[in-house]
């Protein structure tokens, strides 16, 4: 979104960009709905797509956006717990919701070190720079740092599960990393 509120094409593109670079910097892959920024619904025809990208992907563990968010993120968590539910998925993995800033009602119950891969973490949110100043690196690293002391670590991420910890439900879990 721009300043007056519309959805806007050439930022679109730039976050794609960014998207497509952090992937790359991480050895991961995007898979993009190509939904407009501020118009993502979870609607029969997300749901479904979603659906056959996890059954495609089929993944160990999933991460979600915390669900008490802005209305896309909170769409895009509603579309893939969904997804999940119908494709038989849901039980069976590990899923976690993840925090995004510092949002109300998210706290953490699961700790993950990521002191050792810190620098790689700044480079990423360098990718995403929006206003060519420090704000989300300094945001990203007063939450990573505060994460950490909690954990006796230097910096950790925290994350919720939707369901509790186990290891006798899933392939792989949180707890294994």
């Amino acid at each position: 979104w721009n300043t007056t509120g519309e959805p806007d094409p050439e930022l679109a593109a730039l976050r794609k960009k960014h998207a497509n670079k952090s992937a790359e910097t991480i050895h991961a892959k995007n898979y993009f709905l190509n939904m407009t920024d501020g118009g993502v619904y979870a609607d029969e025809e997300a749901v479904s797509i979603t659906a056959m990208l996890l059954e495609n992907i089929d993944p160990d563990i999933v991460f979600l956006h915390w669900p008490i968010d802005k209305p896309d993120h909170v769409a895009a968590s509603a579309m893939a717990l969904t997804a999940l539910s119908k494709k038989g998925m849901m039980y069976d993995r590990e899923i976690y919701f993840f925090e995004v800033g510092h949002l109300n009602h998210f706290t953490p119950e699961v700790y993950v070190d990521i002191s050792s891969i810190w620098d790689v973490k700044v480079k990423l949110v360098d990718i995403h720079e929006r206003f060519n100043d420090d704000r989300y690196k300094e945001m990203a690293e007063k939450s990573a740092a505060y994460h950490g002391r909690t954990n006796q670590c230097k910096y950790a991420e925290g994350f919720k599960p939707l369901f509790p910890l186990s290891t006798s439900r899933t392939k792989c879990s949180l707890l294994d990393l």
